[in-house]
Order: structure tokens, then sequence, then C-alpha cells
């Protein structure tokens, strides 16, 4: 296991597992390793992650760059900030 996969699975396990935004930004193998070492439910894991309306940032509807246009400004980091907001609002609804 490369070292950046243990890092994320280490982090993962000191959050809430069963907060969609966090399975969605570790993805399913980093949360089911550590629902394996928490000894919870994979299917129940499964069932979750199928749940979610996105699965990644490519299935937002809008781009950083549509962003900036719909706000008449210069792309910039604050589209960063705009696109995690974004997906934490589709993740929470």
């Amino acid at each position: 296991m490369n070292l950046w996969i243990s890092k994320k699975i280490r982090e993962l396990l000191n959050l809430d597992i069963h907060d969609p935004y966090n399975l969605y930004t570790y993805g399913l193998y980093t949360a089911t390793v550590v629902y394996q070492i928490k000894k919870e439910s994979i299917s129940n894991l499964n069932k979750i992650y199928q749940k979610l309306p996105i699965h990644s940032s490519k299935e937002v509807a809008l781009n950083g760059i549509e962003i900036a246009q719909l706000l008449n400004k210069e792309p910039g980091n604050y589209l960063k900030e705009i696109t995690l907001d974004l997906e934490k609002q589709i993740l929470s609804n």
C-alpha cells in the first residue's frame, strides 16, 4: 500500500465515516478499508455510496470556468472554494 493511501486511511479513521462528504472525498476504496478496520458493514457502505448524488467533481453540472463566466470574473483561486462549496451542497441534499 502506498504512503498516500495510508495517509488517507489514517485521516478518515479520525473522521465521521458515515458522512457523505467524507465518503465522497476519500473515495470508496479508502472508505472500504476504514469500514473493515472499524468492523462496519461493507454492504451498508456500498448502499450509502451508491446513493450519493455525485461520485466525482466531473459530475457537477458547472465547472470552474463556467462559474467564472457566470460571475463575469477572471478565473482564480476563488473558484476552488466555490466548487468545494457546491459539491458540499449537492451532497448534503
